[in-house]
């Protein structure tokens, strides 16, 4: 079986502008460099799913325009103090 490998930045930078998207949409797991050349190409970064107040403002604190999550109440919450 053959191990999974990451997509290059400049390839998720190419497929966003060859599907004309508005964002990227990811698990926790992302690169902080990706995220900000999809910022610095004008993309959108959302991110899901984050259950755990101190992960939640981590990703807000890195640029996430949305956090999906199974605790809306705790995350929001915890995006307000």
């Amino acid at each position: 079986m053959t191990p999974l490998r990451s997509p290059s930045g400049d390839s998720v930078l190419e497929t966003l502008a060859t599907v004309r998207a508005d964002g990227l949409s990811s698990n926790t797991k992302i690169p902080k460099g990706l995220i900000d050349a999809v910022a610095r190409a004008g993309y959108e970064w959302h991110v899901w799913t984050v259950n755990e107040p101190a992960s939640a403002k981590q990703m807000q604190a890195l640029g996430a325009r949305s956090i999906t999550t199974d605790a809306p109440a705790v995350i929001k919450r915890a995006l307000a103090r």
